[in-house]
């Protein structure tokens, strides 16, 4: 991949049977979508691993062509949180399901929620079948999905 193709937006590479990629993660609060910021995205067998980069990618605007949903339990280091994940052929969505989780998410806001994130990309690529390859960004969102 040449680095023209890489500017356009995310891509994945497998090296030395790790899959990398960079993706662009957003949060959703109040109906306003921010940026979180680009990560280097590492998948293994047992965990995927995020770390930020100074590149900004675009928001994704492929068009949705499927969807999947999982309802998950993501064990962190303060705990177990129940979030629903859902994916349209194109993007990752996280959303709590509770108060509990809600509060998760806002208590975690200045670090991003990266453990959150990467927990949940895991278990989407566990449970719902998708590889780094099938995405395009991640989105974290403040609110259940009503």
């Amino acid at each position: 991949i040449t680095e023209a193709q890489k500017a356009q937006g995310p891509s994945a590479d497998r090296v030395l049977g790790l899959q990398t990629a960079e993706l662009p993660f957003f949060n959703e609060k109040n109906g306003i979508v921010k940026l979180y910021g680009t990560y280097d995205v590492t998948v293994d067998s047992d965990k995927v691993q995020m770390e930020a980069t100074a590149k900004v990618l675009p928001e994704p605007d492929q068009p949705a062509n499927q969807y999947r949903e999982l309802t998950m339990r993501l064990e962190t280091a303060k705990g177990n949180v129940k979030f629903l994940l859902t994916y349209n052929g194109t993007v990752l969505d996280i959303y709590p399901t509770d108060k509990t989780a809600e509060k998760f998410l806002v208590a975690g806001d200045s670090k991003k929620n990266e453990e959150i994130e990467s927990k949940a990309l895991f278990e989407a690529f566990n449970y719902m079948g998708i590889t780094l390859d099938d995405l395009d960004g991640v989105y974290t969102h403040f609110k259940p999905l009503m």
